[in-house]
């Protein structure tokens, strides 16, 4: 009597490593999507905490220049002239950001970090701050709206991850009924 021998042959063993080969695949391609989405998230997070706190310094200064320019006459002009002249301000503080007395600038593209002494255990994004609009108001008698456009880098000098955007607007009422 002759005996059977069981066994896989050669042809379902390459199918079995194909079929767990693509399952290692599948599961290391949702692994990075993961990865890259956790990311974007982070920088989307802090990308958002650094606009709040350049927006909440322009407002500070917008309170500032606009009760400078109250008691004047001409106090649309007034506040206009303040911004006009003011090109820096003091950095926010951002956390996990080392600004180290940096200047917050208006116009062109800036590292929100001292780049002599750079952190690599924080975050080093590039900005601009621009003023991107201005409007004129009958009621007000002057240009009484400044528009400002922040946008944000957040990998750096990678320059791999998506700028973001964000808007606000200042207006000057001080001189409305």
């Amino acid at each position: 009597m002759k005996s059977a021998t069981h066994g896989f042959t050669l042809v379902e063993v390459a199918l079995a490593i194909l079929a767990v080969g693509l399952g290692l695949l599948a599961i290391f391609g949702i692994s990075q999507s993961a990865l890259e989405s956790t990311v974007e998230n982070r920088n989307d997070a802090r990308c958002d905490r650094f606009a709040d706190a350049v927006f909440g310094t322009l407002r500070e200064y917008d309170r500032l220049f606009a009760a400078q320019a109250s008691s004047n006459l001409n106090a649309v002009a007034v506040w206009r002239s303040r911004w006009a002249n003011c090109k820096t301000f003091p950095f926010p503080p951002v956390p996990g950001m080392h600004t180290n007395g940096l200047a917050l600038k208006i116009g062109g593209i800036q590292p929100a970090f001292d780049e002599n002494d750079i952190s690599l255990t924080e975050w080093n994004p590039y900005y601009e701050l621009a003023v991107y609009t201005n409007g004129y108001s009958e009621v007000a008698g002057g240009y009484n709206y400044l528009g400002f456009r922040l946008a944000v880098v957040p990998d750096g000098a990678l320059y791999d991850g998506k700028v973001r955007l964000y808007k606000t607007a200042l207006f000057y009422g001080g001189s409305l009924p």
